[in-house]
């Protein structure tokens, strides 16, 4: 599967990566995965300087999915490890997403109800509700909101955030969080048994109401 970057975007096809354009981390960096539940595929960034910068400032992750008749969960996006990061997921039917503030304090966001069947895009936004205090080791704190097709399905507050940077040399995961999980939550890997489309991280801080209309300017755009 490639990491094909294009813009403000990274586009999965096959293993290779394309040179990285100087303006990555100031718009939407997306990642497109397809993966059934009988495949064992994902697309994984492992080179730190191409992944989004998202600490200390809004951002939000947006999955297309196909969920099947009998369910599914599992990552939909990792960044980071089992020393700080990130990760979108669906367990037990819920919509979830966790922070690990430096294996000191886990932060999650899930939604109250489960994800039916059907094909679906789902969403996390951060938005920051303070200043980061790196002297201490205090990223931003900040509110969480999850989407499910556009609508407010769960929503958290993070007391604190990780500062600097999501875990010592462990990569950003399309479906998939491998090595040392970033929750003890779930086991390492917990692949996604459902379909990814593609995923979305936007980094611009522009609140994305219209997911489905989103997709398709992203699309027109590759």
């Amino acid at each position: 599967m490639r990491l094909r970057l294009t813009g403000h975007r990274v586009l999965a096809s096959s293993h290779e990566f394309a040179p990285r354009p100087k303006d990555q981390h100031d718009g939407r960096v997306s990642s497109r995965q397809h993966a059934g539940p009988t495949q064992d595929r994902c697309t994984t960034l492992t080179d730190r300087s191409r992944r989004p910068k998202i600490l200390n400032r809004p951002y939000s992750i947006t999955a297309e999915v196909d969920i099947p008749d009998a369910g599914a969960e599992g990552v939909l996006l990792s960044m980071g490890g089992i020393d700080g990061g990130i990760s979108l997921y669906v367990q037990d039917g819920r919509l979830c997403f966790a922070h690990n503030y430096l294996c000191l304090k886990y932060f999650y966001a899930k939604s109250r109800d489960t994800v039916p069947p059907g094909h679906h895009f789902l969403s996390m936004e951060f938005e920051p509700t303070g200043e980061a205090d790196r002297a201490r080791g205090r990223g931003t704190p900040g509110t969480v909101a999850l989407f499910a097709d556009g609508e407010a399905v769960g929503e958290a507050e993070f007391s604190v955030t990780t500062p600097n940077r999501l875990g010592q040399g462990a990569a950003m995961q399309v479906g998939v969080d491998s090595g040392g999980a970033v929750t003890p939550e779930y086991q390492s890997p917990f692949p996604f048994a459902g379909a990814i489309t593609r995923v979305i991280v936007d980094v611009s801080g522009e609140h994305v109401a219209d997911y489905e209309a989103e997709m398709r300017v992203v699309l027109a755009k590759q």
